[in-house]
């Protein structure tokens, strides 16, 4: 039985699972108890992290990823668990292996783009990388797709998370900037969508804040887990 009173959703999102760059596990006690509290769960991309996952290749990992999943949704079946795709787990095999895992678990939704709850959107924010007027997202997902996991992109992401070099994340987004180009993107390939919205919630640029109005909508970011840096998980309001 859920005991939010106010039937809230919860969202998370850059968990990097199975990233040695990541914390993952600290936080995993909070998205069980979120899980068991809340009747919507919102995974908004890069939950997984194929390019510096500690498995030997794709495979593995999409296997790995795919299990701890269907665990995720079995331990919680009252609970409609929403998993939206990022540019670290946009992996093809993996994306088959979650619309698989969609047929057999009926509280998964998958999603490859925008998710829609209510009056909040979801996406997970790589769409800020697109050049302005640019807005094929497929085009910048296959590029992170052909970059395989390697050892020099685990120790150079070890090396930049110790020397907190990662930190200058804080300084290189703009909120303003990053707004204006998910409402640019919204406007091209999902205007319908954008028409009823109210609030935005995405990840992708690790840097959290809350509460950031720009044209009449509210953004929220939740963070990361990467170390060095800081996850912020929200809560959002479910439709009556």
């Amino acid at each position: 039985m859920h005991s939010t009173p106010d039937d809230a959703g919860f969202v998370i999102s850059d968990l990097h699972i199975f990233s040695l760059s990541s914390l993952y596990e600290r936080h995993l006690p909070v998205l069980e108890q979120a899980a068991a509290a809340h009747k919507a769960v919102v995974l908004n991309g890069d939950t997984f992290d194929f390019k510096r996952s500690r498995f030997p290749n794709n495979a593995e990992t999409a296997r790995e990823a795919a299990a701890w999943l269907s665990g995720l949704c079995l331990r919680h079946p009252e609970t409609s668990f929403h998993y939206l795709v990022g540019n670290h787990d946009c992996v093809r095999e993996f994306v088959d292996a979650l619309r698989m895992l969609e047929k057999r678990c009926s509280n998964l939704r998958v999603s490859e783009d925008t998710l829609k709850i209510g009056s909040c959107l979801f996406l997970h924010g790589d769409v800020c990388d697109l050049p302005g007027g640019q807005n094929d997202l497929t085009v910048l997902r296959k590029r992170y797709e052909q970059v395989q996991r390697s050892a020099f992109s685990i120790a150079f992401a070890e090396a930049v998370t110790r020397s907190r070099i990662n930190a200058v994340e804080y300084l290189r987004h703009s909120k303003r900037a990053l707004a204006a180009r998910i409402v640019e993107y919204l406007r091209a390939v999902h205007p319908e969508e954008l028409a009823s919205t109210e609030r935005i919630y995405f990840g992708h640029t690790h840097v959290p804040f809350s509460d950031f109005h720009y044209e009449g909508l509210t953004f929220f970011n939740t963070g990361s887990a990467v170390r060095g840096l800081r996850l912020a998980p929200l809560t959002f309001p479910l439709p009556s």
